[in-house]
């Protein structure tokens, strides 16, 4: 036989015989991924009751010179994922019972809950708004409240103060919703009368709907304010993910999830009016004295649906 030839045909077979056998090894492992996730891992998940609201208060361990106090609870609200008291004491929560794969369900709401005999217990409710997608911050303004649930930033609106939304009005779109756990949140009230909000990291490109339609604000690891009374919106220099409040001065502060206190300084604004190609330091400073990433101090057991979870992902089967 013609050498080139056998040397064509020994590798042809050696080629057949990888490929026979890679292949066997990926329906191994594939069928070993199915038998895994067919598996039933009841045995390894044991159900706990839950705390009633009275014994989850008392588990709670409240450092000197606080206290801490029930104000709602199930069946009232459910799902509470941020909240705030409008002028009349009333509490509006956002319920985001759509987290966080349920994003076409629409099952987002938000409660309005009352303290009919003022005793510091909310104990009257009506859902002010719902179908809402995600929705994850809310301010209270005039006769209803600012509600961010992306890609919009709506104003509902009671006008006949029945405790139920009867009108709407959108003021911005275009925040984005790719990550769950970085979306727009926490609008709050600062100093210099507007509603901030923290963009996150999934961003925005914004129409603003009410006073500058056509144009857009580009929107990447920087916040928002917005003047709720000409709906102005403007950048401002921010970054965090979750989590956006003021102290008494105006200093801003936000936390992410594994840097849990940083500081902003807004000089968003004089930027854009001084360009220079002089590089600026970062306007988002940790300043936690335990650092990043902080030691955590359980108070419960880790939950048995962490440690498969995590079983199955260091094995590769998830």
């Amino acid at each position: 036989m013609n050498p080139r030839i056998l040397q064509q045909f020994c590798a042809n077979v050696l080629a057949i015989s990888l490929l026979a056998h890679f292949s066997l090894g990926h329906d191994a492992q594939a069928q070993e991924n199915k038998d895994a996730l067919d598996k039933d891992y009841s045995s390894e998940l044991p159900r706990f009751k839950p705390l009633s609201p009275q014994e989850a208060l008392a588990s709670f361990q409240i450092l000197p010179g606080f206290r801490i106090e029930l104000v709602a609870a199930e069946p009232l609200v459910v799902d509470p994922i941020a909240f705030a008291f409008d002028a009349r004491s009333r509490l509006f929560v956002i319920e985001m019972r759509d987290y966080s794969e349920q994003d076409t369900e629409c099952l987002g709401r938000v409660a309005l809950l009352t303290d009919t005999d003022q005793d510091g217990v909310m104990d009257q409710r009506s859902t002010f708004a719902e179908g809402l997608s995600w929705p994850t911050a809310l301010y209270p303004w005039r006769d209803g409240v600012l509600v961010a649930a992306p890609p919009k930033l709506t104003w509902y609106r009671d006008t006949n103060d029945d405790g139920v939304s009867d009108t709407q009005e959108e003021w911005l779109t275009g925040f984005h919703r790719t990550n769950v756990q970085g979306m727009v949140n926490s609008l709050r009230w600062g100093v210099d009368g507007y509603i901030h909000g923290a963009t996150s990291s999934t961003g925005a490109d914004l129409d603003n709907k009410v006073s500058s339609a056509g144009t857009k604000l580009q929107l990447r690891r920087t916040d928002f304010a917005i003047d709720p009374l000409s709906q102005t919106v403007i950048p401002e220099s921010g970054g965090g993910q979750h989590g956006l409040s003021f102290n008494r001065w105006g200093d801003k502060f936000v936390t992410s999830n594994s840097d849990h206190l940083q500081q902003i300084v807004n000089l968003e604004t004089w930027l854009r009016q001084n360009r220079s190609s002089i590089p600026m330091p970062a306007l988002r400073k940790s300043i936690a004295l335990d650092g990043r990433q902080a030691e955590v101090f359980r108070a419960s057991p880790i939950e048995p649906w962490r440690i498969l979870r995590t079983r199955l992902r260091v094995g590769g089967l998830v």
